[in-house]
């Protein structure tokens, strides 16, 4: 990721106090997506879209086209941003 990561990691972790923050892995492979979750010690929680990847049943619900996607999702569940 490079230092554009290492910028916005530090950011994102200095807001993880107000906010819950998600991630959805692509990897085909739930082996290889565990291994990016640790090996890039992600703190947040990351969720598996399956073998079917980028076309996975979480992509498909949050109508994701492009990866990667943020959205804002307020405590009901309605997408905010």
């Amino acid at each position: 990721f490079g230092g554009l990561f290492e910028a916005s990691f530090e950011g994102i972790v200095s807001v993880l106090s107000i906010i819950d923050l998600l991630g959805v892995n692509s990897d085909r492979d739930l082996d290889v997506a565990k291994a990016s979750v640790r090996d890039e010690k992600l703190p947040w929680r990351n969720f598996w879209n399956g073998p079917e990847g980028t076309a996975g049943p979480i992509a498909k619900l949050y109508n994701v086209s492009e990866w990667p996607t943020v959205y804002l999702i307020d405590a009901d569940g309605v997408i905010r941003f």
